[in-house]
């Protein structure tokens, strides 16, 4: 067995990875993606089937659902998704019947989103699935684990979205810094 291995290994540059490792690469922005896009491979024919949706209409929809009136440059914004993605779901969730718009009273250019009764059950229905779906995710770690990935992840996110960050990113980019880690985080 471990002669296969070597013998694999030397003709497949691909399989020389650990295979009990499950990244190809250490660098945090890709295992990060991995695992997001893993999790949402396997997730979504399970959303689609029990809401109807899938997880990217999930997340478009429940920023509706809990900012009433929001504009789509808004949701843009706060998922993060390519503008043409972004109209591709809203004009799915207003076709099904889950959300419903209103031209602004100010800009003609504008138009706000509200949910139906019905988007808010599907929300509903998509949280309790979620809540399942993350159960299962999160199965391997310990409850003092999963609380702090979820503090590691809260800090990652506050720090990629500070000024700080931005400026390390572009010291970085010009050459001032060969160390990112000459700029500190506050952590009080």
């Amino acid at each position: 067995m471990i002669e296969n291995y070597f013998v694999t290994t030397l003709a497949d540059p691909l399989s020389r990875r650990d295979p009990i490792k499950p990244f190809h690469n250490d660098r945090l922005t890709y295992r990060l993606n991995i695992v997001a896009q893993e999790a949402i491979a396997v997730n979504d024919p399970v959303f689609i089937a029990e809401t109807g949706c899938n997880l990217r209409e999930l997340r478009v929809l429940r920023l509706i659902c809990d900012n009433d009136g929001i504009s789509f440059a808004e949701i843009a914004k706060m998922t993060g998704l390519e503008r043409s993605l972004t109209s591709r779901l809203i004009q799915k969730l207003l076709k099904s019947g889950l959300i419903e718009r209103r031209n602004s009273a100010n800009d003609a250019r504008v138009f706000h989103l509200s949910a139906t009764e019905l988007g808010h059950k599907v929300r509903a229905r998509g949280r309790i699935v979620s809540n399942r779906l993350d159960a299962i995710l999160t199965n391997p770690l310990s409850a003092h684990e999963l609380e702090q990935l979820n503090d590691y992840s809260a800090r990652l996110a506050t720090w990629i979205s500070a000024p700080d960050y931005r400026t390390s990113l572009s010291a970085v980019a010009e050459g001032r810094s060969q160390d990112p880690r000459e700029f500190s985080v506050d952590e009080a």
